[in-house]
């Protein structure tokens, strides 16, 4: 029976838990993972698990919402005497009572998903709710007590009210902000899109390539074999995911010609660009007219003009080795135009991925943010309700409620155990006069 009457408080409390520690895990404060370690230290496993790394955090709310229920039954005192303290208590006792009916709503608060060490996730809407309903309390009770303590009038709660305004217009600041982010996002999957794309066309090219070699027996050319070794490279670009990229995708052409884990010299690479560009005249020749302009070849299923996003940048020198505007020509493969494009891509998406930790973690802020406007939005709540109970009105004799039946419910134990104290005393000297 007491399992169903608290079932709905400990739901409740669990989810702002649940949403509590999603936060904090987002900006670093809490984490999920653990290590198992021998008692001379040495880690021998290491696991995941959210609900351990909640159980702190439920146990610190539960006991601030033992402390909230005292504070808010302190609220209702200064407002209503015993009769605000009936209200409130029948008002709380309301979703037990119904659970123990079975008519309240199974509501989850916990999330659908949790995401570990992954800044920018919120938790669910639902768990937000009872973070959100136990700051609005605390800021409603921690000023009706002030209220309660000290005569503040009229004009104290014209100034809040003037103070709370701006904390509406931060709103749109916040919504410039995440309409930023989704900006830096997508530039980011537009990059990474690009990357893999143009890895996985150029790959394509060097397959072909890579054939031609076979069939002219031509393997033992530097460029052929580079076409080998470079092919795992492209198609491991072709499927990496941000991170992945950004930490294996070469900063210079050097790293795409060189062996993996080898290095190689200038005069080698020059010899492999050199028979790469032949390879293109070879299969897609360019025509000099005598007026100075140029024939390309035609469109085929090995010529074709490599798409405008994967070529955004000039061949790597020396000048003349190239044409610097090759991009525009139809080419069997496009590598000198491609591979410099690809490295000037990782600063690029390093930049973006910085700029979107960053977003990120400001989401994880704002919501910060949100549970401190609930406190206020609280105090809000208080203002009204000094309104209502006219409590500017009160005489001498009815200010400082709290402190009066505080004091006069300690006082009773004291009072007590100092007439016992004194009875005792009595009844000894009774039986020394006895005796």
């Amino acid at each position: 029976m007491l399992e169903k009457f608290i079932r709905p408080y400990i739901d409740f409390i669990l989810g702002a838990s649940y949403n509590l520690h999603q936060i904090l895990e987002g900006l670093g404060i809490t984490s999920s993972s653990f290590l198992v370690q021998t008692p001379e230290g040495k880690i021998t496993n290491s696991y995941w698990s959210p609900l351990e790394a909640t159980a702190p955090i439920f146990g610190g709310l539960l006991l601030f919402t033992a402390f909230l229920f005292f504070i808010t039954l302190l609220a209702a005192y200064a407002l209503g005497k015993r009769k605000g303290v009936a209200i409130t208590i029948i008002v709380i006792s309301t979703p037990g009572i119904l659970s123990l009916l079975g008519i309240f709503p199974n509501i989850d608060y916990l999330p659908e998903r949790f995401f570990i060490n992954e800044p920018g996730e919120l938790g669910s809407e639902k768990g937000l709710i009872p973070l959100l309903v136990l700051g609005m309390l605390l800021g409603w009770s921690t000023l009706t007590i002030i209220y309660d303590h000290l005569k503040l009038n009229e004009n104290f709660r014209q100034c809040y009210e003037i103070l709370l305004l701006p904390t509406a217009l931060v709103g749109a600041v916040f919504f410039v902000a995440d309409n930023d982010a989704s900006n830096s996002i997508s530039l980011l999957e537009k990059e990474v899109t690009n990357t893999q794309q143009a890895s996985h066309y150029l790959l394509n090219q060097v397959r072909r390539y890579r054939r031609h070699c076979i069939q002219e027996e031509t393997e033992e050319k530097l460029s052929c074999q580079w076409g080998s070794y470079i092919q795992k490279r492209l198609l491991d670009l072709s499927f990496y995911e941000e991170n992945l990229i950004s930490a294996f995708l070469p900063e210079s052409t050097y790293e795409f010609y060189a062996p993996q884990s080898e290095e190689i010299s200038m005069s080698e690479i020059t010899r492999i660009r050199e028979e790469i560009s032949a390879y293109n005249q070879e299969v897609c020749p360019v025509e000099n007219l005598e007026n100075g302009t140029h024939r390309l070849s035609p469109t085929s299923a090995n010529c074709e003009t490599p798409p405008s996003r994967f070529c955004t940048s000039f061949p790597d020198p020396p000048n003349g080795l190239v044409e610097r505007f090759i991009a525009a020509n139809t080419l069997a493969l496009a590598s000198e135009c491609i591979l410099p494009t690809l490295s000037n891509q990782k600063e690029k998406i390093l930049n973006l991925i910085s700029s979107v930790e960053k977003d990120k973690k400001s989401k994880n802020q704002r919501w910060l943010y949100f549970v401190l406007t609930s406190i206020l939005i609280g105090g809000h709540l208080a203002n009204a309700s000094a309104r209502v109970s006219r409590i500017d009105n009160r005489n001498i004799h009815n200010q400082k409620r709290t402190a009066k039946m505080l004091t006069k419910t300690f006082n009773k134990p004291a009072t007590l155990l100092k007439n016992s104290g004194e009875g005792v005393r009595k009844a000894t000297r009774e039986i020394k006069n006895r005796l």
